[in-house]
């Protein structure tokens, strides 16, 4: 308990630096962009990931000067990642009402549940990658991959009622599936959600938080080391 009250004091003295990173981030992404912030329609939150793995590495000069949680960076991609898809979801919305594409105003606020359990997904993803990729570089090309195969077997645009029953069973197994089809359900159906829509992705993002902290929290002293 008293290493919890630890770090969340510790977390609270750098809010403001988690902030200004942040801002940074979104200034330098649309600094010299015509549209702006209208390009986020074409980066999911997903992104974050590749980010955040990269994040403590790039950061290393810095790490070496003053004591700053490690965790901070990681984080920060995450959070900046989060704030970039709130925008796609506007342009979302402008496209939807413009194409007279049907939303469910009845139970479009309860998106937001699925939204914020993939971002403590991706939070886990992120902690576990961003140590990875301090001992091995060669991870970043492998995740590039592997993300490009994840997006073919999360059933984004196609109906895995159509698929054989086997690979029904095997998009079951992908997390990033049920947060999809949760928002969906959400958002265009407007069905809500189910019992596993809600265990699921939560389920899921605790297993990955859970396993992200340990990790990093496991090896971060040992980052100064490679970098």
């Amino acid at each position: 308990m008293q290493n919890l009250k630890n770090s969340f004091a510790s977390f609270w003295k750098y809010r403001y630096l988690l902030q200004n990173l942040i801002t940074r981030d979104f200034k330098l992404k649309y600094r010299r962009s015509v549209l702006g912030v209208a390009w986020s329609v074409l980066n999911p939150l997903l992104t974050c990931l590749v980010m955040a793995m990269e994040s403590v590495l790039k950061n290393g000069p810095l790490l070496r000067k003053v004591y700053i949680p490690k965790y901070i960076f990681p984080l920060e991609k995450c959070c900046f990642a989060l704030v970039n898809f709130f925008f796609s979801l506007v342009a979302l919305f402008f496209v939807a009402l413009v194409t007279w594409s049907h939303i469910s105003l009845r139970t479009v606020l309860l998106a937001v549940y699925p939204i914020v359990m993939l971002f403590v997904f991706s939070l886990g993803v992120g902690l576990i990658l961003s140590t990875m990729y301090v001992f091995v570089r060669d991870i970043m090309h492998i995740w590039e991959v592997f993300c490009t195969l994840l997006v073919y077997g999360s059933a984004i645009f196609y109906d895995p009622s159509q698929m054989a029953s086997w690979m029904q069973a095997v998009i079951n197994l992908n997390p990033i599936y049920w947060y999809i089809t949760a928002v969906r359900s959400c958002v265009m159906w407007g069905t809500g959600l189910t019992l596993n829509m809600v265990l699921i992705p939560f389920l899921c993002s605790a297993l990955s938080l859970g396993i992200g902290v340990y990790v990093f929290k496991k090896n971060q002293d040992k980052f100064v080391l490679y970098m």
